[in-house]
Formats: C-alpha cells, sequence, structure tokens
C-alpha cells in the first residue's frame, strides 16, 4: 500500500490519511488524502479509477432526481477536501468518510458525489 500511495502522490503534496480494501474485491482500494479528497483504486494495475468529489452545501439527503443538478452546482468542489477516515460498508458498495472541517458523508462505489450527508444545524467538525 506504502508503494502504491507513493506512486500515487508524486504529483501531489500532503500525504494519505486512510485506506480501506473493499470487502468484495480485494482489488479495489480506497484512499483518502489530506488535501485532495477520496479516490478508487484498482491496485492490480495501480490505476485511478474514480476520484470522489466534495459537495459543500447544507442538504440532508442527495438522490437521483437533483443529481444532475448537483454537477452543475456551485457547490461542488472538483477534490479539495481532507479524508481522515474512510470505510467500505459490508457490501462494498459504498464508503463513508469523515472529513476534516465538513459533514460525514456517504459515497456509492461509482457515484462521484456523495449520496448522502449528515447535516444538522448544531453540528460542527472543526477536527474529526
Amino acid at each position: 500500500v506504502r508503494t502504491l500511495a507513493s506512486s500515487l502522490s508524486s504529483s501531489t503534496s500532503g500525504g494519505y490519511n486512510t485506506c480501506s480494501f473493499n470487502p468484495i474485491n480485494s482489488n479495489l482500494l480506497a484512499i483518502g488524502h489530506e488535501r485532495n479528497g477520496l479516490s478508487l483504486i484498482d491496485i492490480r494495475t495501480k490505476s485511478l479509477l474514480i476520484h470522489y468529489k466534495n459537495f459543500s452545501k447544507n442538504i440532508s439527503n442527495l438522490n437521483d432526481s437533483i443529481d444532475t443538478n448537483l454537477k452543475k452546482s456551485s457547490h461542488v468542489s472538483e477534490y479539495k477536501q481532507s479524508i481522515m477516515s474512510a470505510c467500505f460498508d459490508k457490501s462494498g458498495k459504498h464508503i463513508a468518510v469523515l472529513r476534516y472541517d465538513l459533514m460525514p458523508a456517504i459515497y456509492e462505489l461509482e457515484n462521484e458525489l456523495p449520496i448522502y450527508l449528515f447535516d444538522d444545524e448544531n453540528y460542527t467538525n472543526r477536527c474529526t
């Protein structure tokens, strides 16, 4: 994992805070970077499969009906988020992430935008 992370980080500054292997397909590795967000890697080919985007607007649930509008939204930041922890669910279809200074999120494996953001007006996350 360290060799893979080194080869991936050669073009970025900062380090990796977390990684998680998919429990169903052990060739898939989710890697959380301190500056460049969450990535899904195929360890066989050392290739980037998807780079998950940040969404910072205060909403509770993202669904398919608003997904196309989100891609055009000014609240979508390409990748700027610090991932502190990432973990697959048992099915290997979702990744839960804790993000520095942002609300926790859940991503579907093949969707670059979060499908759910845990948000409450009294919730603050300055350091995970």
